[in-house]
């Protein structure tokens, strides 16, 4: 689990004041914008009771890397979808489906003596058409171990994995015969196809795990009874698997407009409440406003209204632009002036809208007169 995330609950229990925890939030996530979508979601989490944020710090240990891959498409949670989260997911029991686990009359395994490691020096692509060669087709490289031991009888194995479950898929991949382990170390998959859409199996990802076994000698390593010893594995990074090639790219959408920044000014310390008005601004997490080079997260009131509080910012007039993701900001700006003497955030605007305070929040924030 990515530490910022962890810490960031843990600072939960430091804040008792909702407000400081919200500011300290902002600030925190703010330095980070590959997460900026997840700003909802921790926002829902922080609502939460200590005991409830412990069981979900507890929990996400337990969450696998192939699964983590799937947070940035998660949209943003509710309080009751968190909710359920922390009824659905209770502190680890010793009970697995079917099985009842004693762990008293369980060893733990013992650590592997291999010194072998796996690297995947070329990726596949984030996205893929099902029944067709993977392109590019993965590298792994082979590290270490002892150059006695190639005599061996040593394979490389590709392996299909869920990345929502974590289950392997066997029946799912084609192009992906054992290959035994020679001194060039590397192994290169060129004909590797997936048989099956992301959206058949329930819209989820899927991951490449390379496996490198030791087989007793003489074994046949094509039976799945055969015993093996794994000495390293490694994993590649999540794939969409899509039905036709045309999804590959995604659809170009239009860059949102700026008409009018309202109030046209504020405070330098920055807090004033604004209304941006244009059009083709979209709902998501990674719709952000820009004062001059500062960025800030808006709250969506439809497609021709964003509101957002203004950033400290030395005095001046600067650009007002927004992006319905970071790589699609706005040709179109509107222009706000950062007044050292102004104290007041509600000022009237030359169109005739007025942007008025009600506090922290409110369900209405611009309206005409």
């Amino acid at each position: 689990m990515p530490v910022w995330i962890l810490t960031s609950i843990l600072l939960a229990f430091s804040f008792p004041d909702q407000q400081a925890l919200i500011d300290r939030l902002r600030e925190y996530i703010a330095l980070d914008d590959q997460h900026y979508h997840l700003y909802q979601t921790l926002v829902s989490l922080f609502s939460q009771d200590k005991s409830s944020l412990i069981v979900i710090a507890n929990t996400l240990a337990c969450i696998s890397n192939s699964q983590l891959a799937l947070l940035p498409r998660l949209t943003p949670l509710t309080l009751d979808e968190v909710a359920d989260i922390v009824s659905i997911f209770n502190p680890v029991s010793n009970v697995t489906t079917g099985i009842t686990v004693e762990l008293g009359e369980v060893e733990p395994p013992a650590e592997s003596t291999s010194s072998f490691q796996l690297t995947v020096t070329e990726q596949p692509p984030d996205r893929c058409v099902y029944k067709r060669n993977v392109k590019p087709g993965p590298t792994v490289v082979v590290h270490g171990g002892d150059d006695t031991e190639l005599e061996s009888n040593i394979w490389m194995f590709a392996i299909l994995t869920r990345c929502d479950t974590d289950e392997d898929c066997p029946t799912f991949l084609t192009g992906n015969p054992p290959a035994r382990l020679t001194p060039s170390r590397t192994f290169e998959w060129k004909r590797l196809k997936v048989m099956v859409t992301s959206h058949q199996q329930n819209e989820t990802m899927f991951a490449l795990r390379f496996e490198l076994r030791r087989f007793p000698e003489g074994a046949n390593v094509e039976d799945a009874s055969t015993p093996f010893e794994v000495l390293a594995q490694v994993s590649t990074n999540p794939i969409l698997v899509l039905s036709h090639s045309t999804q590959l790219r995604a659809p170009i959408e239009a860059l949102p407009t700026v008409v009018e920044v309202i109030p046209p000014s504020g405070s330098t310390g920055g807090f004033t409440r604004v209304a941006i008005i244009g059009k083709d601004f979209v709902e998501s997490p990674t719709t952000r406003v820009r004062f001059g080079n500062t960025e800030v997260h808006p709250n969506f009131h439809g497609p021709k209204t964003l509101i957002c509080r203004t950033p400290s910012h030395t005095a001046g007039r600067v650009e007002v632009r927004v992006c319905n993701d970071p790589n699609g900001w706005s040709t179109s700006f509107g222009y706000f002036y950062f007044d050292p003497h102004q104290k007041d955030a509600s000022v009237q605007s030359p169109s005739g809208l007025v942007a008025f305070e009600t506090g922290f929040e409110t369900a209405r924030v611009v309206q005409r007169r």
